[in-house]
């Protein structure tokens, strides 16, 4: 198989193929999509399953270069002792947003292949796979609970695609994909969440997923479903 596939060791494999497995399983039956999707993910987690860490070590200033408004009027040594903390530190970024309260933000933290965070998303994707994401978020740190929740993740996105969206998306279609670059972006955009500025791509993310993109088409040739 291609380049990155050759450098992955066999939990990664075993991953990426339970993914695949999923996407199958629910309908997606693009090639481009699939690609696409496979793709997101290595430059998301490297097919290893990811819960956000802890920032007890991370500079004060690079805190607040990326949680910007959220330490506003906080001292560093204030942020000290929040940081030192992941319970007060996921309360004080992610509190009261997209469906978290305040003193519960730290249980619905990033996870899974596409780190799906927030309370909201936890439990609109926990009602697509029938699982209790709400009371044991923890399921997303299993690799099958985990590829489930990936797959109707994007499912979800294309389901309540907007009009503004489909020119990001290039269709509302997961399976009307007509190439693997198109597919790309708009897997891109669904996993970053529809209107959200992706482009230019400051993170690298995309250049990424790229580079990696058409190492998937002999990948999925290859595994039997």
């Amino acid at each position: 198989m291609a380049g990155y596939i050759n450098t992955l060791v066999p939990e990664q494999i075993n991953n990426a193929t339970i993914i695949l497995k999923e996407i199958v399983k629910r309908g997606i039956t693009n090639i481009n999509a699939k690609c696409a999707i496979l793709a997101v993910v290595s430059k998301e987690c490297e097919f290893k399953l990811h819960k956000d860490t802890s920032y007890a070590h991370t500079s004060n200033d690079s805190i607040r270069e990326v949680f910007g408004h959220h330490f506003d009027g906080i001292t560093d040594d204030q942020l000290n002792i929040i940081k030192a903390s992941d319970k007060l530190f996921f309360n004080k970024v992610y509190g009261n947003l997209y469906g978290n309260g305040p003193d519960n933000a730290y249980l619905y933290t990033g996870r899974g292949f596409n780190q799906i965070t927030f309370l909201g998303n936890y439990k609109a994707v926990g009602l697509g796979i029938h699982a209790d994401l709400v009371n044991h978020p923890e399921l997303l740190d299993t690799p099958e609970v985990a590829a489930q929740a990936l797959v109707q993740y994007f499912i979800d996105r294309f389901h309540s695609i907007t009009a503004e969206a489909k020119v990001e998306a290039h269709t509302a279609d997961i399976n009307g994909f007509t190439n693997i670059n198109d597919a790309l972006i708009g897997i891109y955009h669904a996993n970053a969440g529809w209107g959200k500025r992706v482009f230019p791509d400051v993170t690298g993310g995309f250049a990424k997923a790229k580079s990696r993109i058409n190492d998937f088409l002999p990948f999925i040739n290859n595994i039997q479903i």
